[in-house]
């Protein structure tokens, strides 16, 4: 009896092995919130659980959608848990002043033992929301808010791309989180793809005063338009996937990949399909079976200087960016909203000013 007990249990444990191995087991997720239809805490449950099924760390983009997406996401961390971290809107400052007021909130009820870090904006200079000046004193504020009104030690960093973290910017991150996406540089095969995003990593860990870099987001969208050589199908994202993955484990590189669903599947919209798995939870075959058995490191490593060997200004976001629209021939094209407020560095919310604000009611289940 206990031999076959034994073998039972040593077949369900290779069963979930290879389940896990099958789908691919993935550093780091981003789990984005259709802020136009807040889930309960319910689906985010769920959800989660789908995606723990390949990693056990997710990251969000901010908490004053939905009356404070980060109160549910934070306690379903905790209930299932994983690993959160959480990102905050620098701009405009009355957002960020609410961001703020979240965090207090989440501290004062189920407080934070899920979260292992917090961004300060993603994409924002990419996007030219703020300078780097303005930015990087908004993290140095919110690090003092946390530190001061919070009590906590948690690392504050930022996400952007590989080129828009100068010297200020990372003197004012613990952490760096960077973005590369092919697709949308207009790379098409997968081994330059590949050599792009970690020539820009290695460069990145260069000039980061050894300070912790992260691949804040990767990824590749299964429908949408082309962007020079590089095409949004499955069959692109199934090929650069475990070359990606496989890289990324034997360099020892943590990154998140972009997303863990579509936005929304039926749209035919290049920024509603970056998800793993379609918008009603259905895995995508693409994200197919693979392991990194046989995988051996396969970039080098770029020149010594501030950009990789064989950069050009032609391959960062800003050859499909005009300050306000992505310049493709997409009849729905990307639109970033404009902001009034103020990018100069002297940020006048204070943390006190933060915390003594009425505050909203949380969003509890």
């Amino acid at each position: 009896m206990k031999t076959y007990q034994s073998f039972l249990l040593l077949g369900i444990l290779f069963a979930f092995a290879s389940t896990a191995a099958g789908q691919g087991h993935l550093w780091g997720v981003a789990y984005g919130v259709d802020y136009d239809n807040c889930p309960s805490y319910d689906k985010i449950v769920s959800d989660l659980k789908i995606v723990q099924t390949y990693t056990n760390r997710i990251r969000i983009y901010a908490c004053f959608y939905c009356n404070n997406i980060c109160y549910n996401v934070t306690k379903a961390t905790q209930q299932l848990g994983m690993e959160l971290l959480i990102g905050l809107q620098p701009a405009p400052e009355n957002e960020w002043n609410w961001e703020l007021l979240m965090l207090q909130q989440i501290q004062d009820t189920i407080g934070f033992g899920s979260v292992v870090g917090i961004t300060v904006g993603s994409e924002t200079l990419l996007r030219k929301d703020m300078n780097s000046s303005s930015l990087s004193q908004v993290i140095i504020k919110t690090r003092q808010f946390v530190r001061e009104n919070l009590n906590l030690s948690l690392p504050i960093g930022s996400a952007d791309t590989f080129d828009r973290f100068d010297d200020l910017m990372i003197n004012a991150c613990d952490e760096i989180y960077i973005n590369a996406f092919p697709y949308w540089e207009g790379i098409n095969p997968i081994d330059v793809a590949l050599q792009a995003m970690f020539d820009h990593y290695d460069v990145s860990v260069k000039r980061a005063k050894g300070k912790p870099v992260y691949f804040g987001e990767m990824g590749w969208p299964t429908v949408g338009y082309p962007i020079g050589e590089a095409v949004a199908t499955p069959e692109r994202l199934q090929a650069f996937l475990r070359p990606f993955v496989c890289e990324a484990r034997l360099r020892n590189v943590k990154y998140y990949w972009f997303s863990a669903f579509d936005r929304n599947s039926k749209s035919g919209y290049v920024e509603d399909n970056w998800g793993l798995y379609t918008s009603d939870g259905k895995r995508k075959p693409a994200f197919d079976t693979f392991n990194c058995d046989d995988w051996v490191i396969s970039v080098t490593t770029p020149n010594d200087n501030n950009k990789p060997s064989g950069w050009t200004e032609s391959l960062t976001h800003d050859a499909d960016y005009d300050g306000n629209n992505i310049k493709t021939s997409d009849p729905n094209p990307r639109t970033y909203p404009s902001t009034s407020t103020s990018t100069s560095s002297s940020t006048s919310t204070s943390a006190t000013t933060a915390t003594s604000t009425t505050a909203a009611t949380v969003a509890t289940d």
